[in-house]
């Protein structure tokens, strides 16, 4: 389905408007996930929660606010965007038949990722994992809970709707194309899945040292689903990338913890 569907024109008040307002949500729902990863005290950084919550909001809000309006202004143009949420934002409806079976589509392509790494994970890097656990970086399933609003939302604004968009459109423009084509697509959505994967590198920092192994687990496990969710957001837009992120992070930041638990 195109975004040129319903309605025309890239610039949408509401859209930009429920977008950022997701990202906020996204953002602070983080913040107790974030703490409990590193280990960190709310008192060790001389401010109080809703502080460091307004902290970073107020960052997401400016990031997120950028990555929209790229998304909206270069995604639109070459058929990329999050034409469901315009469409009911607009009134229009959901467009197709059976809403029920796309949105566990959806959640499908999110749990096979998840459940793939759960196998493999341990198998490939147990040194990383022992390094984990020796560190004491231990989230509950409720911080996971949370923390997958953020990943769910506003990894999805940042990467695939902001990211994405942009890379497919200077390729695309490149061309001089019209709509983006196979290999635009394609390689702007490998290039947003590695850098992906590399943006979570600084979190694990700081729980882990930085080694081949942790680089390449990095890498790999967050770089495989993001090409399936840039495929996602390529055929059925930005709400479908948004359910398999969410999806794939309850496999991963909450069903694994309560199960480890």
């Amino acid at each position: 389905m195109s975004e040129h569907s319903e309605p025309r024109g890239w610039w949408d008040g509401r859209l930009f408007i429920v977008l950022l307002a997701g990202a906020a949500v996204g953002a602070a729902a983080v913040v107790p996930y974030s703490l409990a990863l590193t280990g960190t005290d709310v008192a060790e950084l001389g401010v109080s929660l809703p502080v460091l919550i307004l902290l970073s909001v107020a960052q997401t809000l400016v990031l997120g606010g950028i990555a929209i309006l790229l998304g909206m202004r270069l995604g639109y143009p070459i058929g990329l965007g999050a034409p469901v949420v315009r469409r009911i934002l607009r009134g229009v409806g959901w467009p197709w038949p059976n809403a029920g079976r796309r949105l566990g589509l959806w959640a499908g392509a999110g749990v096979a990722p998840a459940a793939v790494i759960v196998v493999l994970d341990p198998l490939l890097f147990a040194p990383v994992l022992q390094g984990f656990e020796a560190s004491g970086a231990n989230p509950s399933a409720w911080q996971g809970l949370l923390a997958s609003f953020y990943g769910g939302i506003f990894e999805e604004l940042l990467l695939r709707f902001g990211l994405m968009s942009t890379l497919a459109w200077i390729l695309t423009r490149l061309s001089r194309a019209q709509v983006v084509g196979a290999w635009q697509f394609w390689t702007a959505n490998i290039v947003a899945a590695i850098l992906f994967g590399a943006g979570h590198l600084p979190a694990t920092a700081a729980v882990v040292p930085l080694t081949t192994l942790v680089v390449t687990r990095a890498l790999l496990l967050n770089g495989i689903p993001g090409v399936i969710f840039g495929w996602l957001y390529g055929r059925d837009g930005l709400l479908a990338a948004i359910v398999a992120h969410f999806s794939a992070d309850i496999i991963l930041h909450v069903a694994l913890p309560l199960l480890a638990g």
